[in-house]
């Protein structure tokens, strides 16, 4: 079974009502599900706050995917919960997040339909950012990495400047991270998985980022928020009559 994910949807985009808790004028709650992270929803004060969406009939989740943010620096705590009841009652889909720096965070959880849905959100010391958020039902390719794939953290696109003085001598390095870039690639996969799932994600690629963990069984803190590189190749038909796909990636932030 492969132990990669992919997580492109974003359930809140179809949400009937979305109400946050707090918010600024500078930073209302719907840049947290926008699609771009340079814009951030901006929660002003420490305590415990919410961010909940109600759709007009039960959606499928199974992963919550949270990116540039500032919660290790803020101590904050993240989970997502779901509601059986129209808001009565509030389960945890998992645990608080805890986040040791402010880069990816990706959860998986068992799958759930509902019509109810909130992020609960305890904030230690105001105030915190978040300018990637979402869920949704996540993509599980039909393989696993093949044992030439690239690990984005090992990819790293690091510009590297000497500095010397008038004199030749050495005067240390200027290291400019670029973020890191890496392939996904899927071997030998059926026809009708490909106009199934993959055709779907590629569309959405074309589009806006989403979430790829390699391996998150075993790496889970490996995963990265990522978008396609222009020009996504085409499947290519094997000696199988399968096909073989391929996504490079560029990789958000630093790794």
């Amino acid at each position: 079974m492969t132990k990669a994910i992919i997580g492109y949807q974003n359930l809140i985009d179809n949400a009937v009502t979305i109400t946050a808790s707090a918010q600024t004028l500078t930073g209302p709650a719907r840049q947290a599900w926008d699609g771009i992270t340079t814009t951030y929803w901006e929660i002003p004060t420490a305590g415990t706050h919410t961010l909940t969406c109600i759709f007009g009939s039960p959606v499928v989740a199974d992963y919550f995917g949270i990116f540039s943010h500032n919660l290790a620096t803020a101590g904050a705590l993240i989970r997502l919960q779901y509601s059986r009841d129209s808001g009565s009652t509030w389960r945890n889909a998992f645990d608080d997040l805890q986040l040791a720096d402010n880069f990816c965070g990706l959860k998986t959880f068992p799958i759930m339909a509902t019509t109810h849905w909130r992020v609960l959100i305890t904030v230690a010391t105001a105030p915190l950012f978040i300018g990637v958020l979402q869920f949704g039902e996540r993509l599980i390719p039909y393989r696993g990495m093949p044992v030439d794939f690239v690990v984005p953290a090992d990819n790293r696109q690091t510009e590297i400047l000497p500095n010397r003085t008038e004199s030749g001598a050495f005067a240390g390095r200027s290291v400019i991270p670029r973020g890191s870039e890496a392939e996904i690639m899927i071997n030998h996969v059926p026809v009708d998985w490909v106009r199934q799932a993959w055709r779907p994600f590629v569309r959405w690629s074309e589009k806006r980022p989403f979430f790829f963990s390699w391996n998150h069984t075993d790496f889970p803190e490996e995963c990265v928020f990522a978008m396609a590189k222009p020009g996504i190749p085409a499947p290519q038909l094997s000696d199988f009559h399968t096909y073989n796909l391929r996504m490079p990636i560029v990789c958000l932030g630093g790794l």
